[in-house]
């Protein structure tokens, strides 16, 4: 299924935010739902492009998961410096606003 949303000609932040839509689908386990977003979180920190989409992933997983929390929490706190460290101008403010609040 994961390979069926890979977009052409590839782009890592179109295939993260089409692997957020399937694992918002009510009728997935969260077990599933959880390997999706962390797929989806997985590619997402790939480009700059798709950090919005690792974010909304590993607080997705976050939320499913009590015992994955700790693991997840340092992951979502890795990809907000990851979106600092790339952002430019106005954007690098913002970002380090975020980044400092978590």
């Amino acid at each position: 299924m994961v390979n069926s949303l890979k977009p052409v000609p590839m782009d890592h932040a179109a295939w993260s935010g089409n692997l957020l839509k399937a694992a918002e689908s009510p009728d997935d386990k969260p077990e599933v739902q959880a390997r999706i977003y962390a797929k989806a979180y997985e590619l997402g920190t790939k480009r700059p492009a798709g950090h919005e989409a690792a974010i909304r992933a590993a607080r997705a997983i976050i939320d499913l998961s009590a015992e994955k929390r700790a693991v997840w929490s340092k992951k979502l706190l890795d990809v907000f410096k990851r979106k600092w460290r790339t952002a430019t101008g106005e954007a690098k403010n913002v970002a380090a606003d975020v980044y400092g609040e978590k």
